[in-house]
């Protein structure tokens, strides 16, 4: 069944679109911070260093459009994951939704990587007890994402 790894994806994606209502984080302030140094490079209009009530404006209305058209493309491509993750059945996921389904799925995603790739697996499970704990997870994937952006 590819739902958990489509799901992943779909999490991802929304995550990309949506940071400010992620932004509460257990990095101490740094994606907020980062996400914060995007915008104003984006939207000060004015270059005064700070977004003012029409640049804010500007902003939030460019993310909204953005979350929209990913969040279209991906209940278009993914119906069947998106429908599973949305319990409340507005159309939309929203992030206690996709915390849920993430958490009830998520030895099953575990036993995919283990099985499929052993070797990754064993780099990532850093105590060796084959399990992968959240620390481990973080890890990973700002691994990963460190190696995307390298390329």
């Amino acid at each position: 069944m590819r739902l958990p790894l489509t799901l992943s994806l779909i999490t991802a994606a929304l995550a990309l679109v949506s940071a400010p209502a992620f932004s509460a984080s257990d990095d101490g302030g740094k994606h907020r911070g980062a996400h914060h140094q995007k915008a104003l490079e984006k939207f000060d209009a004015n270059k005064d260093g700070k977004l003012d009530e029409s640049e804010r404006a500007a902003a939030k209305t460019a993310c909204q459009a953005r979350h929209a058209e990913k969040e279209a493309a991906l209940k278009a491509k993914h119906p069947e994951a998106f429908a599973a993750a949305d319990t409340s059945g507005d159309g939309h996921l929203q992030r206690d939704e996709v915390k849920a389904y993430r958490q009830a799925h998520e030895g099953e995603r575990e036993a995919k990587l283990k099985a499929k790739h052993p070797e990754v697996f064993a780099k990532i499970d850093k105590d060796g007890d084959g399990h992968l704990s959240k620390d481990e997870r973080t890890s990973a994937r700002a691994a990963h994402k460190a190696h995307k952006k390298d390329k």
